[in-house]
């Protein structure tokens, strides 16, 4: 009896180990999958929102990352003219990189709930549709490996974009310029379909 205690314990433990990591931004898509990636790619981290106004040009040669919240969030999205924000955003981490021709801002959205997230999703979903029938750009979307996924490219205009969902998490890329070698280096840590693959 003693042994079934114990195992019911553990099994118990290890539920929970496992809901908070999921709280903390793990599973398929993540804030901390993000934050890990940018690193790796030798991005600088802005601590405060009003830190971004003092970066130079050549700041974003590696690119920077802000992991921001509520009005913060809100206030940086405006500043770096990304459209998509939401009131039932808990946190993002936002990964923005920059050079003389382009922009690239990847962006891993928390939110409270599943039902958000994928309302989130859906919207973008819309938009990217809508662009590329506009563009006559390459375009996909659908599900795989527990995935939602939608994604679209564009050689002539060299824009890309791609949105993914994933329980509570929403993850949104997009390139203005060829970047496709930038964003298979930061989207490395995902299991997701990359936006030159439309």
């Amino acid at each position: 009896m003693k042994n079934v205690k114990k195992l019911a314990a553990v099994a118990m433990a290890l539920t929970m180990a496992f809901n908070l990591v999921g709280c903390a931004g793990g599973g398929k898509l993540g804030e901390s999958k993000l934050k890990s990636a940018a690193k790796k790619f030798g991005a600088e981290q802005i601590k405060d929102v009003d830190d971004f106004d003092d970066l130079e040009e050549d700041d974003f040669e590696d690119g920077v990352y802000i992991t921001a919240s509520g009005d913060d969030l809100k206030e940086f999205l405006e500043r770096i003219d990304s459209c998509y924000y939401d009131k039932s955003i808990n946190t993002a981490t936002v990964f923005v990189y920059l050079d003389s021709s382009g922009d690239l801002i990847i962006i891993d959205y928390t939110f409270s709930s599943k039902k958000d997230a994928e309302a989130f999703f859906d919207g973008i979903r819309d938009e990217f549709e809508d662009l590329s029938s506009v563009l006559y750009a390459d375009h996909d979307d659908g599900e795989e490996n527990g995935i939602n996924y939608c994604i679209m490219h564009d050689s002539f205009y060299e824009m890309s974009g791609g949105a993914y969902q994933s329980n509570n998490n929403v993850l949104v890329v997009y390139a203005l310029d060829d970047f496709d070698d930038e964003i298979e280096d930061v989207l490395g840590v995902y299991d997701v379909i990359l936006p030159e693959d439309a």
